[in-house]
């Protein structure tokens, strides 16, 4: 006779089997298109602004920033950048932000654009500085391989005459995030679906972009170091 507990047991194995596989499906969503770009509306344009939004955001939410940008410069092509944001996406920042960056470069060398400005929110704040990073042909983390040669390449000219001139962060997550310490305002329970959230996607290998912004983690750390 089968005991009750692994009677139990079999079914909800089962089911958490299942529903890890369906959040890692889920997860990898969009990542085909790891960054999609509305066409720009402007001809002789001498200003492009990049923005980029938030985790769990998109380029819709960013609608009063546009008109904003829209009112004040009308002279300006705006790029609004559109990556996979979801709650356990698994997109990978170091790509975005590459892909980011020869978008950008794409565009200045067909544009020629007098001045370029970034406008980041939360995690967009660090896709947006890593792509200039990228630009200015610090690409040393590009590689996942930590025991292959590091490869370098030449800063593009925009990225070092002085085109960028601004970048405006909103809530910038600059130095990362990290469960450690709970800060001012946040409730024990706020903190807890944060650190059940890490475990969850550890253990499905899911939410690979939230988690590659943490504390400590090589993409922030060679952003900021």
């Amino acid at each position: 006779r089968i005991p009750r507990w692994l009677r139990f047991f079999g079914p909800v194995g089962l089911a958490l089997l299942l529903s890890g596989w369906g959040l890692h499906v889920w997860a990898n969503r969009g990542l085909d298109r790891l960054v999609d770009y509305p066409p720009l509306s402007k001809t002789g344009a001498s200003n492009l602004i990049v923005v980029v939004h938030a985790y769990l955001g998109s380029p819709e939410e960013m609608a009063d920033v546009r008109r904003v940008i829209e009112q004040t410069r009308t002279n300006a092509d705006i790029l609004m950048v559109r990556y996979p944001a979801g709650r356990w996406s698994n997109a990978d920042c170091r790509q975005i932000a590459s892909n980011l960056c020869a978008k950008v470069n794409q565009l200045q060398e067909s544009n020629a654009y007098a001045s370029i400005d970034y406008v980041g929110y939360s995690v967009g704040a660090l896709l947006a500085r890593k792509s200039y990073v990228y630009a200015c042909g610090k690409i040393e983390d590009q590689n996942h391989d930590l025991e292959a040669q590091v490869e370098t390449r030449p800063g593009y000219a925009w990225a070092t005459n002085g085109t960028v001139k601004r970048f405006i962060l909103f809530a910038g997550m600059n130095r990362g995030w990290n469960t450690r310490s709970r800060p001012a305002g946040m409730t024990l329970a706020h903190r807890f679906s944060y650190t059940a959230g890490k475990f969850i996607g550890w253990v499905t290998d899911t939410g690979r972009l939230i988690r590659q912004c943490e504390t400590g983690e090589p993409f922030v750390v060679f952003l900021i170091g």
